[in-house]
């Protein structure tokens, strides 16, 4: 889309172009780069703003948002997530999120977070190691467990996963098999039956494997992780993102808002191995 076309579209829609303080600066959790970094770029040079991202980090976003030195942040936002203090305004953005993930030749539909967690953490109680401590039954039911993930300089997953099942200071156990690469997890998860992985999404249709629906605990209804569930809270593994600004900015801001919660931002938080808000909730609040 040339400048011209953008300025109408901007201007239907009652979206100031101009009036953005020189330049605009936008930080927040280096996990979006850089995809989004990229994505921002495009809507600078499209719409002629004088736009600054840097994606450095969470705690260096925050303090670079309390200091003045930036207008809007994208700040990660676990359970104790507390906001800055003064007037400010707090969007939500997008997700990380942990997935199990198995073969689709496997039976398992779901299964609960706790024993989910047993079969990865060493420092839990419950000994979760054959397929029918999940409830299968028949021939599956004597078959080991192999559980597998990513390793950590690969990817934050496993550190997600500790974060959010409660173990923040557990190790793996002995048998969890570590992949250095997400070619190499996929590969197994594929072609082995008795594998279960930790990822960050759900794979691709074409990988042959399946992610299974968790329940917080037992005997509760299990969810898959959709972008509905996820968004909604009925999904346990996952930790949202938030956009952060000043009240006063909001007006100035809504352009670069609006963008962040398109369609088009929702593709590149795909594109950086996260998960977009649904559809439904792409889009700036009422008065905003």
């Amino acid at each position: 889309m040339n400048r011209s076309i953008t300025a109408l579209v901007w201007g239907l829609l009652g979206l100031p172009l101009a009036g953005f303080s020189a330049p605009l600066t936008l930080v927040g959790s280096d996990l979006f780069s850089p995809a989004l970094d990229k994505a921002l770029t495009v809507f600078a040079e499209e719409n002629g703003l004088d736009l600054k991202v840097d994606l450095a980090g969470t705690h260096p976003a925050r303090r670079a948002l309390e200091r003045g030195e930036a207008r809007v942040a994208v700040l990660a936002a676990p359970a104790d997530f507390e906001p800055p203090m003064g007037d400010w305004r707090i969007l939500p953005f997008a997700y990380h999120a942990v997935v199990f993930s198995v073969a689709r030749t496997n039976p398992l539909e779901q299964a609960d977070l706790p024993r989910l967690r047993s079969i990865f953490s060493q420092e839990d109680g419950a000994d979760i190691r054959r397929w029918g401590d999940l409830g299968l039954a028949g021939e599956w039911a004597a078959r080991s467990i192999s559980p597998q993930v990513l390793s950590s300089q690969t990817s934050l997953v496993v550190n997600l996963f500790r974060q959010l099942a409660g173990r923040p200071g557990s190790e793996l156990r002995a048998v969890v098999v570590v992949h250095q690469s997400p070619a190499s997890l996929h590969q197994r998860l594929s072609g082995d039956p008795s594998a279960i992985g930790l990822l960050p999404k759900a794979p691709p249709e074409a990988a042959g494997q399946k992610v299974l629906a968790v329940s917080e605990r037992p005997g509760d209804i299990a969810f898959g992780p959709t972008l509905e569930n996820i968004h909604a809270g009925d999904y346990p593994l996952r930790m949202p993102f938030v956009l952060v600004f000043r009240n006063q900015d909001a007006a100035e801001l809504r352009p670069l808002l609006s963008f962040l919660l398109s369609d088009a931002g929702a593709a590149a938080i795909e594109a950086a191995g996260l998960h977009p808000l649904p559809p439904a909730a792409r889009r700036l609040p009422a008065g905003l």
